[in-house]
């Protein structure tokens, strides 16, 4: 039987003995104020009904059944085994509190729903929001970068940025040594270390063992006051000082955690010795934002890693946000739909795939997908249900229009789309690739029809 998403979240445990303390403190009271009716069914309205509907509101149909439940059975029981001492309780009393109870409870199960869906979603927003801030301020150091003199660095930013995507995809379950080595070797160089290790994170602060050093780093000392700073703010720390003097009280330069955008840390970065030539304020922002990047990345690996295996030459950013869709889907259920546009083999091909790149929302991810003569993209439409995607194929047909003065089917272009409906994203995109559904009037299909 399939049942509804918000009748499949069941209380917590707390919130079942709320419930049930709520309900017998109820009806405790009632018996206090009328002993000898404390279920008030022969009340004019009976009030211990309050109980129930409370809970039903709050913590959803299931609650409330047991609140309702333990009204009518605890009047059961004292009719049968203690002779009947209140007053008789009559069928309508019974539905009439089954019916209301049911009543609040649809609705408030379908309210907690929707606050859990808006939870998630704003949740999403915010990660979303904090990455793009992220590499914006990434993209905008990085160009600074590039209009200075560069000849001392032995590694560009855009040869190190590839170089530490590559190392992202190479981490799996936890940090690897052998990818948290390419790392921390890709950051001496870039950044001139001389001595520096980088440090796995526990819930305790940082562990005693290195996953990789430059150099001989000496033990870490956890009495230093850069590293006690460090540990007590997990916060970016080095020996220049808010004021432009120097730290001299301490063993290190740098001690710095790499932190994810949802404030967890995943490793430290120690850094003994580096080039002072190399200690400024603009390196010091590259290697946070450096630092924060790998965190996110390393995260983003773990969750996308089944995509990225089946499909090496996804980009990163879209296997992250379809399996990161997918599992919002299936969790909460907030729809989300992936289509795909087929460009056959037409002269206005190129015109029409790049006019299609360049329109992309903000929210969206694009996967490009070329071919000898057939290329293909896979459009990533967050939160959109089905009249949502089809609003988007009808945007995608009115600019073939109003620039080209064609149709889909004049164009060439076979679009099919299908919601995020499987556990296995891969599955999925592997058959909008390799699947060729029939051509419509419309040249719009989908899984359904």
């Amino acid at each position: 039987m399939n049942v509804p998403l918000h009748l499949r979240l069941l209380p917590r445990r707390w919130q079942w003995g709320e419930a049930v303390l709520f309900t017998v403190g109820t009806v405790g009271f009632a018996g206090w104020l009328n002993p000898e009716d404390p279920f008030l069914s022969s009340s004019t309205f009976p009030w211990v009904w309050v109980a129930p509907l409370l809970v039903a509101l709050r913590y959803g149909m299931w609650a409330g059944l047991l609140s309702s439940g333990m009204i009518v059975g605890g009047w059961v029981i004292s009719d049968r085994f203690f002779g009947s001492p209140f007053p008789p309780m009559s069928k309508s009393y019974a539905m009439g509190l089954l019916f209301l109870t049911l009543l609040t409870g649809e609705f408030g199960s379908q309210w907690n729903s929707q606050l859990r869906q808006i939870k998630e979603w704003n949740e999403y927003l915010r990660r979303r929001v904090h990455e793009i801030t992220q590499s914006y301020h990434l993209l905008g150091m990085s160009h600074q970068q590039l209009e200075r003199h560069l000849a001392n660095r032995p590694l560009s930013l855009r040869d190190a940025l590839t170089r530490l995507r590559g190392t992202l995809l190479d981490t799996e379950q936890d940090i690897s040594e052998i990818g948290a080595q390419k790392f921390l070797t890709l950051l001496g160089q870039y950044f001139q270390f001389e001595v520096a290790s980088l440090m796995a994170s526990d819930s305790d602060g940082i562990q005693t063992e290195s996953l990789a050093i430059i150099g001989a780093p000496s033990p870490l000392a956890f009495e230093d006051p850069l590293v006690k700073h460090a540990l007590e703010t997990e916060e970016f720390s080095h020996i220049v000082m808010d004021d432009g003097s120097m730290m001299n009280v301490t063993a290190y330069v740098i001690v710095a955690p790499a932190k994810r955008s949802d404030g967890t840390v995943v490793a430290w970065l120690v850094v003994t010795q580096m080039r002072f030539l190399d200690l400024h304020q603009d390196n010091l922002l590259m290697l946070q934002a450096f630092l924060g990047y790998f965190a996110d990345g390393v995260s983003s690996a773990q969750l996308s890693g089944n995509m990225l295996w089946h499909f090496p030459e996804c980009p990163v950013p879209f296997a992250r946000e379809l399996t990161r869709l997918t599992r919002l889907q299936q969790e909460v259920g907030l729809k989300s739909h992936l289509v795909c546009l087929r460009f056959h083999e037409t002269p206005v091909q190129e015109r029409a795939v790049g006019m299609i790149l360049k329109t992309a929302r903000g929210l969206d991810e694009i996967w490009y997908v070329g071919g000898d003569g057939e290329q293909r993209l896979l459009v990533l439409l967050p939160f959109s249900d089905e009249s949502v995607t089809e609003g988007y194929v009808e945007r995608v047909r009115g600019l073939l229009k109003e620039r080209l003065g064609l149709t889909l089917l004049e164009a060439g272009i076979h679009v099919r789309y299908e919601e995020l409906e499987e556990a296995d994203p891969s599955a999925l995109v592997e058959r909008l690739l390799e699947g060729a559904a029939p051509m419509v009037s419309a040249a719009v299909t989908s899984r359904s029809e």
